[in-house]
């Protein structure tokens, strides 16, 4: 129950970093409020994140109805067709564990991110040894230490990439194009006269 506790509330703390960027000021009443709280899927706070300007009290509330909707009705078509099944199927308890493994491998397509996901192979060689019963939960707690732990390294030794500084030092706007090699083509390059 406890691993249960745990994994729930890890997988679902995301959504209170979702709430420092979310327009939830746009959105005037209690009950209003409350739902789009609620509702805040993560395909809701991608879009706004996204594009942050431009949003209203109606385009909020629609979107995030229409995304809740849509969660809720795949999730009922899942059970539908899960309760389908013949008994249990060898392999299907992984399906989950491959999804993030998939995920993970499409976030690892830069340099920058294999410090990462070296840190993830040893919190999960450390855990399998360490805890043998509970490696999964053991795993997961193990590596977010482990990344706190390189976050407050890089911050201390001035190693964070430009984006990461607390202070915005290096970090550009949407429409900045220091550093971007323009090509002869690029029509942001402009005529020249």
């Amino acid at each position: 129950l406890a691993t249960l506790a745990i994994t729930t509330f890890l997988v679902n703390s995301r959504h209170l970093f979702y709430a420092f960027s979310f327009p939830l000021s746009v959105v005037e009443g209690r009950f209003a409020k409350f739902y789009s709280v609620y509702a805040l899927v993560d395909e809701a706070y991608a879009l706004t994140v996204a594009r942050p300007q431009g949003w209203t009290k109606p385009r909020i509330l629609a979107m995030q109805v229409l995304f809740q909707s849509t969660w809720v009705a795949s999730g009922l078509v899942g059970v539908g067709l899960g309760s389908l099944l013949p008994g249990t199927i060898p392999g299907l308890d992984f399906a989950l564990c491959a999804m993030f493994l998939t995920l993970a491998l499409d976030a690892a397509r830069t340099r920058a991110e294999v410090p990462s996901l070296l840190l993830a192979g040893l919190a999960t060689l450390l855990a399998w040894f360490a805890a043998p019963g509970q490696w999964l939960i053991t795993s997961l707690l193990l590596f977010v230490a482990l990344l706190v732990a390189r976050y407050v390294w890089a911050k201390s030794t001035g190693r964070l990439p430009s984006d990461a500084r607390e202070d915005g030092a290096g970090a550009r706007s949407p429409g900045d194009r220091t550093g971007v090699e323009e090509s002869p083509d690029d029509p942001a390059k402009g005529v020249d006269a």
